[in-house]
């Protein structure tokens, strides 16, 4: 059957169809599926996110898993779980959120289920305006951005590429969803005199890796 009529009424809506299971490797599908209802990101965000955690452990890149704006931690815990399956289990994990859509202490439950060392993760409940420069992450391998306002994106990249490793990965989750995501992006780039490449993952996500 020729289904390209209905990917073309959803086109119309603005919308993207994918079959996200073709080419996935079966640990990559479950690990989707035992995250999915923690998270409202697309799964070829997800699998973009587990294809950076493999790239950075075969590369043997050096530092912390990092995200800002966690909301029910299902990317985290994504990451995590990857880890686990790589056997890279040493890298500290900070999780910067506000901790309104689910508590530090669910969250931090959830996380010892994917069996990642639980006292290498740590939660940091506040405004990451307020957060950011109370914590030493150290070196970074993985920042993953999600807070989805100019003034924490920009202050998020301020603090935190600095501490980004050569080789390491940002992921913009919302800069082609959000103006004002994207503007604060743009505009702190622009000022690092930085001309990174964006690496597209679906309308909104975007991978950076640090040169």
């Amino acid at each position: 059957m020729n289904w390209k009529w209905l990917y073309d009424l959803i086109e119309s809506f603005g919308y993207e169809l994918e079959d996200y299971r073709r080419g996935t490797p079966a640990t990559d599908l479950a690990i989707w599926r035992a995250v999915r209802g923690y998270t409202v990101t697309s799964p070829s965000r997800i699998f973009g996110l587990l294809g950076a955690v493999e790239y950075l452990t075969t590369h043997k890149v050096p530092g912390a898993v990092v995200e800002c704006g966690v909301w029910k931690g299902g990317s985290m815990f994504a990451a995590l779980r990857k880890l686990v399956e790589l056997g890279d289990t040493s890298r500290p994990a900070y999780f910067f959120d506000l901790f309104e859509a689910s508590t530090e202490q669910e969250v931090k439950e959830r996380a010892a289920e994917t069996r990642y060392r639980p006292e290498l993760v740590t939660t940091i409940k506040g405004d990451v305006l307020a957060t950011l420069d109370a914590i030493d992450t150290g070196t970074i391998a993985l920042l993953r951005l999600d807070t989805n306002t100019y003034e924490t994106t920009k202050r998020e990249l301020e603090v935190l590429w600095p501490r980004l490793a050569p080789g390491g990965v940002l992921i913009l989750d919302d800069y082609g969803h959000w103006p004002c995501f994207k503007r604060a992006v743009d505009e702190f780039f622009t000022a690092q005199g930085i001309k990174p490449w964006l690496h597209r993952i679906d309308y909104t996500g975007r991978i950076v890796v640090k040169a």
